[in-house]
């Protein structure tokens, strides 16, 4: 067990939520020590884990739910893990309770406190209602010097028929976010406590307490605005019973008008969808203030243009929500409509070719050529573009630009062929040419896929026939060695070399040319190698060199 000096870090006023909605009477402070502290892994590696505690008394007088509140004291409590857990370090931050605001409740009206915490780690965070607990100090000694004491601490003596979950008043409830409600049936000053668990792994590994105080008064009363909608031009106004219909080629702004009977308080109106996604705002001027309570607001609620109802005719449900700013509890008033959006009537474009079956057979360099006609009867803009299926275009030497225009475009497509695209005897490529509208909304497309058939050329290997003699005598007969009946070349066989050896193994000749001739130079009379790369085949033979 040890002792910690803090410095004081901070020190100031804890303000409203709204500050037009201060009172004299209620003044909150946050002051923050702190200091930095290095725990040891040779030392605090209990698997139990620590605590930190800090005590002072005394709470103030008037708290209304416990017994003698002025010699009661205050005690701050957080449980930590040890830093090292199974010989390895054990990563762990505390929950970080946000910022509370200094509000009041107002007597026999739903209140809303957010009293929820974030974890650095991500670890699970559960919070309760807790007894606050008073420790040891009271009013002769309000500090602990020289002396600590450990846990357990003493709670603070409840009123009658009090305790933590009904600190406040009975129905008081915190949830998973904690966020904490409560109705007060009571004047006076109410303190609560929260315990904040840290969980991590389905295993608490830590605790926090956290109290605070609710001054409970008599409001003015805050009254409802209430919200009301309907049709450009219309007089009578929607109810939640009533399906609207709107062309979003035409109008697509409903009006919404907003009373509320306590003037000078700023209005805001929002929409809140139920069974869709919003993104686009909907209200140009979502914040005005009555300045008369006889007067209705008046807002815009313009639909998206192209958020529009499926086939099915599904409608869009939403909230349209009119809050006000009043004190200390805003105030809200919501109905929900029913509504179908329908977008103007739009033909999907067409596209065709005059390509016969939208297929073709060719063989390798040869060139494929057929033209595209895409039609429109909307004369939407149009783009057509093409997409090999598992292939790349470029990589195999198709060049296709979009093909742009309006109503009726047309175009060609032309690609020479190559032995690139022809790695098998026989290859099938498959290639889409869509074409889509370029609308900003509900743009249709339509797909036509071509099949291209590249084949290889046909060459005869078998027949094949090299000579055998040759004797350079310069008779005019057979005085050099060449093969002019090598077999024809195609993507798969092409001459890549030839090499000449001698009995040795002594490279005499080498030639990448098929049209290679060799004289035998001063190479001796006798019998030689050869090896012909033809690519996917190799030739080896022998041939006799006689002078």
């Amino acid at each position: 067990m040890g002792r910690v000096l803090l410095e004081k870090l901070e020190d100031q006023n804890v303000p409203y939520t709204n500050p037009e909605c201060s009172i004299g009477q209620l003044v909150t402070r946050k002051i923050i020590y702190g200091a930095n502290l290095e725990l040891s892994a040779n030392v605090f590696d209990d698997a139990r884990g620590y605590y930190v505690v800090w005590e002072r008394c005394c709470r103030n007088n008037i708290i209304t739910n416990i017994n003698n509140p002025g010699g009661t004291g205050n005690v701050f409590y957080m449980e930590f893990p040890a830093v090292v857990r199974n010989a390895t370090q054990f990563i762990n931050s505390s929950p970080e309770f946000f910022t509370l605001k200094g509000d009041y409740a107002c007597i026999n009206q739903p209140f809303t406190f957010e009293f929820g915490a974030a974890d650095p780690d991500g670890d699970q965070l559960r919070y309760s209602f807790v007894t606050p607990l008073a420790g040891n100090t009271d009013v002769n000694q309000p500090v602990l010097e020289n002396s600590s004491f450990p846990a357990p601490y003493s709670n603070v003596s409840w009123q009658l028929g009090v305790n933590a979950t009904n600190a406040i008043a009975p129905g008081m409830a915190i949830d998973a976010n904690g966020r904490i409600t409560v109705t007060p049936d009571k004047l006076g000053l109410f303190v609560f406590s929260v315990l904040c668990e840290e969980i991590r792994n389905g295993v608490v590994i830590g605790r926090v307490r956290r109290d605070f105080q609710i001054l409970v008064i008599d409001c003015p009363t805050n009254q409802s605005p209430a919200v009301f909608v309907r049709e450009k031009g219309e007089v009578n106004y929607y109810s939640s019973s009533d399906t609207i219909y709107i062309d979003l080629e035409k109008e697509r702004c409903l009006d919404v008008f907003v009373r509320d009977p306590d003037f000078g308080q700023q209005i805001s109106v929002s929409v809140n969808p139920i069974n869709f996604q919003l993104r686009d705002a909907i209200f140009n001027n979502a914040l005005q203030t009555n300045s008369n309570p006889n007067d209705s607001l008046s807002f815009d609620l313009c639909w998206p243009e192209c958020l529009a109802t499926d086939a099915t005719n599904t409608p869009f449900i939403f909230d349209v929500i009119a809050s006000d700013d009043g004190c200390v509890l805003p105030k809200r008033d919501t109905i929900r409509l029913t509504l179908i959006a329908r977008r103007p009537a739009n033909n999907p474009p067409n596209l065709s070719s005059n390509l016969t079956g939208n297929s073709t057979t060719v063989t390798v360099e040869d060139v494929i050529g057929f033209s595209l006609l895409g039609v429109d009867i909307d004369n939407d803009s149009l783009c057509i573009e093409a997409v090999g299926r598992g292939f790349d275009l470029a990589a195999l030497g198709i060049n296709f630009n979009p093909i742009l225009g309006k109503g009726n475009i047309s175009g060609d497509f032309s690609w020479t062929t190559s032995c690139v695209a022809v790695p098998d005897s026989v290859n099938e490529y498959m290639i889409d040419f869509i074409i889509t509208e370029k609308l900003k909304c509900n743009s249709n497309q339509d797909t036509l896929t071509v099949k291209l058939i590249i084949k290889d050329k046909v060459v005869v290997l078998d027949q094949f026939l090299p000579a055998n003699v040759f004797t350079p005598n310069n008779d005019g007969k057979n005085d050099v060695f060449k093969m002019p009946n090598l077999p024809n070349e195609n993507c798969k066989y092409q001459f890549r070399q030839i090499d000449i050896f001698n009995r040795w193994g002594r490279r005499v000749f080498r030639s990448k040319d098929r049209n290679f001739e060799w004289s035998g130079g001063n190479a001796i009379p006798g019998i030689y190698y050869y090896h012909i790369d033809f690519k996917s085949v190799k030739y080896k033979g022998t041939v006799t060199l006689r002078k």
